[in-house]
């Protein structure tokens, strides 16, 4: 039996929004449970609206912005275990930092620029015992 956690069935659709590039209606998901939530679980859901912005940003170009919001996303997301609410966490916390890491670097992804390839994906922990799997 899995110690894991099961995503969080109100993240689903803030999830699948993310996976289809959707970042600001991921945001806005994400934002609607985070206005109404308290503690841990609040200040957790704040981190993914920022993540979710910062990575709008950066795919469209605004890589100021991109920067602010990722870092301020990174600060909200420490401290969280690796499968909080049932998501990789860890995995998104890596893709986070490797993302501003390129960003404080010249902000270039490669010869196109920035955009989706350095986007990480918004997945569920590796062993999810309900067998959702965001793609879906």
């Amino acid at each position: 039996m899995s110690d894991r956690v099961p995503v969080d069935e109100e993240l689903r659709h803030g999830v699948l929004l993310w996976q289809a590039g959707q970042y600001v209606e991921a945001h806005e998901e994400f934002e609607q449970l985070w206005l109404v939530e308290v503690g841990p679980r609040r200040h957790f859901l704040r981190g993914l609206v920022h993540a979710a912005m910062g990575f709008h940003y950066l795919t469209v170009g605004d890589l100021l912005s991109a920067r602010s919001k990722l870092g301020s996303a990174a600060n909200l997301l420490e401290g969280f275990s690796g499968d909080y609410l049932g998501l990789d966490v860890d995995g998104l916390r890596a893709g986070i930092a490797a993302s501003r890491a390129v960003l404080e670097t010249g902000g270039h992804a490669g010869p196109r620029g920035p955009g989706r390839a350095m986007v990480p994906n918004l997945t569920h922990s590796s062993v999810d015992p309900t067998g959702w799997k965001p793609e879906e």
